[in-house]
């Protein structure tokens, strides 16, 4: 081979490695990208749903269906740890003004 040849070899060696970062930093970018939700925002969910039934913004018909979706997320929240029974019951307790203004502190 040419030393021309091999120049040549070597540029295109260098130009498929620099196709191939590319691609991978594409696909990293898609997986850092991808929507994901945490056991806090799950706890979140649970407290509007408590502040919501406690301020009257949910129409009786709507309770069974609201009141089972609270209880799975509770026993999921429980099962990985994210919350005791005793966290529970206290966030139960908290009246609706001071779930409010604990919400807003944080």
């Amino acid at each position: 081979m040419t030393e021309e040849a091999t120049a040549v070899e070597a540029v295109e060696a260098v130009e498929a490695v620099e196709a191939v970062e590319a691609v991978e930093a594409v696909e990293a970018t898609e997986e850092v990208a991808q929507p994901s939700l945490t056991l806090q925002d799950l706890i979140l969910v649970t407290q509007v749903i408590q502040l919501t039934a406690n301020r009257g913004g949910i129409r009786a018909e709507e309770f069974e269906v609201v009141g089972a979706l609270y209880s799975k997320i509770i026993t999921f929240l429980q099962a990985t740890g994210a919350i005791t029974v005793q966290d529970e019951a206290v966030a139960q307790e908290v009246p609706a003004d001071e779930a409010t203004a604990e919400t807003e502190s944080n």
